[in-house]
């Protein structure tokens, strides 16, 4: 058979065919882009598939330690399932040396034989080869960004002296452009392998032949203690390991969304294909009759699909390569780990040639199989009677059962998702955001080896910040939409549970100011003092969620809380704070307890600065990092933004993958749509004599568009049960990447089902007012 006549003499067929191609193909084809460019492709090495990362995993009952020590890496190393392992920590060092402002880097602990196993060479210099060199000094290496940004590229910098957290060091080399090993890491410092105990991560190359489940449980048997008291060790490619579980499950739900997309577009296309060939089954028919055989009656039908499916291919690629550069754009901002490229590359074409080849097949499938199986006298007699076939009709309605459940299922989705999205931009606070700018200051230990010298340091500095004119400044652990650590506490001075079973709640340690800089005052009681230090009666203050949970009916002031260990000296509550999103973003377990940070017997390494007011945003920048050199010059102030602008970091995968799922959601929609209406469209015009004749009979053009639009209803009302259930599975999957929205929300299911029946009665409706203006005597004397 050739294919003019498919083209020629239906090009509105044809178009929406392979515009239906190109959305699935598009679609496909972008979520493997970005599947195999955030996960699959590894690391860019020599062998990444070898490249895995271990981790502990301990035994119900066992020691929980959650990561090995150095003188485990040893005997996972010996246990035959990898060719080699080496470990490494992360940390973050202030870079300091003389003529150049000091800044603070993400930096890594390694092993001597990283670099070595991962194929990797410097571009400038050498690798270190030795824990010190002469003299005791530092060897470090540095990436391509802190050779620019902070030694101005200099080819004198390989052999520079720098000093690193106050220790002397010396630059032995610049990596590569891009190399940021294990995520997102600018220095490279040999760790001291001599610590037997000191915690470390540990990766390595699987060993030739063995796979991850195989490594895992050789690796298992190596490591583990006697029985019943063993941890195992878990064996995952690197990539997804750093990646996380989470991420992981959400891209694989985003690559089975797109993969629903597509097969839309293939039941789209099949029904297409279907319809055009009932109206041409007499021409088949008869070429049977003539000594056509099947097989190449069939070979026409899939040539037809596979010359629709090649410029959807093309389409596809563009909408793919679109929608790549988009993502890319998107998540630039969120400092994303280092091999993470997004690109339509030779794999992607391939992936995309692929699914084309396969979409082809799958839609022209049954198409071909009815075609080769005409029959003349099966033919003519469907012709005569003006009527589809009954086998052809269940499947035509079943394919769009089929497209109605995927789109409603992804709708819903996508609607949790763009809710999230609104919740997010509508999100209202009662401190202040935009106009906060923060900061984070790091005390080396060499320097600040003990409580007594960073506890000095932070009150000189908060009275630097105090004397800022016209600003609101202070210090903390933490900052609103920022992680914060847990701890246990106990209302009361005796408590009566042990320690164990005694509740949790976000705990931050927070100088006098700290709610001012926020701009917010104390609900009830006092704010912290300068003298509420180590000489006098320890202090806390809850915020209102905490009150709200644990004292609902009660008046926390002046009651006292034990907070850390049931051994922890007992501490008065001396106000309520409104709630201040500590912990995350999204609002879970709000609860809060603020303690003094000059109280503390135990200060931290590091602060968060914040300041409000006095200055335009650059200016107040200045004047933070003037108030910390002017203590100590070595000291660099890191992570400065605003609160806003640290939000929008932390939030960003709400909105990308939001709209993503959006777009898929609207895409299967108009799909399902096209579909819908290609169909009963057809079902009209197949149906011309069948019209004819009832309205001979006495039916009135009401009854003809009710027939029509019962028909179409039933297979909606199919399709929306499908799709609500498919979605019930689907949604609790995305949870944790639903912003303040649940998994099942009511609302959202309902709105998406009814704009998917409106739709979908919309492309029913059309047709059948079309069918019920047919004129029956031009109807009954059509051949």
């Amino acid at each position: 058979m050739k294919l003019r006549p498919l083209v020629a003499g239906s090009r509105g067929l044809a178009a929406a065919a392979v515009a239906a191609l190109a959305l699935g193909i598009g679609v496909t084809a972008l979520m493997f882009a970005i599947v195999d460019g955030t996960v699959r492709r590894g690391l860019p090495v020599p062998r990444a598939g070898d490249v895995v990362h271990l981790e502990r995993l301990p035994a119900p009952g066992s020691d929980p330690r959650a990561s090995f020590v150095a003188d485990e890496r040893a005997r996972l190393a010996e246990a035959g399932a990898l060719s080699a392992a080496a470990a490494y920590q992360v940390a973050h060092v202030n870079v300091a040396a003389a003529g150049v402002t000091p800044r603070r880097w993400a930096a890594a602990l390694v092993t001597g034989n990283t670099f070595a196993m991962l194929g990797v060479e410097a571009a400038r210099g050498r690798i270190f080869d030795a824990p010190l060199d002469a003299g005791g000094v530092l060897p470090v290496l540095i990436s391509d960004d802190v050779w620019r940004v902070q030694l101005g590229a200099e080819p004198s910098a390989v052999g520079r002296a720098i000093e690193a957290n106050d220790v002397p060091a010396v630059v032995t080399g610049v990596m590569p452009p891009g190399f940021r090993f294990p995520f997102n890491q600018h220095l490279w410092i040999p760790i001291d392998e001599r610590a037997g105990s000191l915690p470390v991560a540990v990766w390595g190359r699987l060993a030739p032949g063995v796979g991850v489940a195989e490594a895992a449980s050789r690796l298992s048997a190596a490591y583990a203690a006697p029985p019943p008291a063993s941890a195992r060790v878990g064996v995952a490619p690197f990539t997804a390991f750093i990646q996380g579980p989470q991420v992981v499950r959400l891209l694989d739900m985003m690559f089975l969304a797109g993969l629903g997309v597509l097969a839309i577009a293939c039941a789209n296309v099949a029904n297409l294909l279907l319809a055009r060939g009932l109206a041409r089954r007499r021409d088949f028919a008869i070429a049977a009759a003539l000594g056509a055989s099947r097989a190449r009656i069939m070979r026409g039908r899939i040539a037809e699909g596979l010359a629709l499916a090649a410029p959807g291919a093309l389409l596809g690629v563009v909408l793919a390569y679109a929608g790549a550069s988009a993502f890319t754009r998107a998540i630039a901002a969120s400092s994303p780990p280092y091999w993470v490229s997004v690109v339509i590359d030779a794999r992607v074409l391939a992936y995309a040639a692929a699914i084309a080849l396969l979409s082809a097949l799958a839609a022209s499938a049954l198409p071909s199989w009815r075609s080769g199986s005409a029959a003349v006298s099966a033919a003519l007699s469907d012709e005569a009677r003006g009527a589809t076939s009954g086998s052809l009709h269940r499947t035509t309605a079943a394919l769009i059962i089929v497209e109605v459940a995927l789109a409603a299922s992804v709708l819903i989705a996508a609607g949790l998702m763009a809710r999230g999205i609104a919740k997010l931009a509508g999100a209202g606070y009662v401190f202040a955001v935009e106009e906060v700018t923060t900061g984070r200051v790091s005390l080396p230990a060499r320097t600040y080896p003990g409580a007594g010298e960073r506890r000095a340091f932070f009150m000189a500095l908060h009275a630097r910040l105090q004397a800022l004119p016209g600003a609101a400044a202070a210090l903390g652990t933490s900052m609103p939409f920022a992680a914060a650590p847990s701890t246990a506490f106990a209302l009361g001075p005796s408590p009566r549970a042990p320690d164990e079973q005694w509740p949790t709640a976000h705990r931050v340690a927070v100088s006098p100011g700290y709610f001012a800089a926020l701009g917010v005052n104390p609900l009830g009681g006092r704010d912290f003092e300068i003298g509420d230090g180590p000489d006098r009666t320890a202090v806390a203050i809850v915020n209102l969620s905490f009150a709200l949970k644990h004292a609902r009916r009660e008046d926390l002031i002046g009651r006292t809380i034990r907070i850390g260990s049931s051994g922890a000296p007992p501490a008065v509550i001396v106000g309520i704070v409104p709630d201040l999103a500590v912990g995350n973003a999204r609002g879970e377990r709000p609860e809060a307890v603020y303690v003094p940070l000059f109280q503390q017997p135990v200060p931290p390494d590091a602060i968060t600065v914040l300041a409000r007011g006095g200055a335009a945003a650059g200016g107040i920048e200045r004047a933070l990092r003037d108030a910390v050199s002017s203590i100590d010059p070595a000291l660099p102030l890191d992570r400065v933004a605003t609160l806003e602008t640290f939000r929008e970091s932390v939030t960003w995968f709400y909105r990308v993958f939001g709209f993503l799922f959006l777009a898929f959601g609207l895409g299967a929609l108009v799909l399902a749509l096209i579909g819908v209406y290609a169909v009963m469209s057809f079902g009209v015009t197949r149906r011309r004599r069948e019209i004819g004749t009832r309205m001979a009979f006495g039916a009135t053009r009401g009854d003809i568009a009710r027939m029509f639009l019962l028909e179409g209803s039933w297979r909606l009302a199919a399709g929306l049960a499908g799709g609500a259930l498919l979605a019930a599975w689907l949604t609790p999957r995305l949870s944790l990447f639903l912003f303040r929205v649940s998994p099942r929300d009511p609302a959202v299911f309902a709105a998406a089902l009814a704009i998917v029946a409106a739709v979908g009665l919309a492309a029913c409706a059309l047709p059948a007012w079309r069918a019920a203006r047919q004129d029956p005597n031009a109807c009954l004397r059509e051949p």
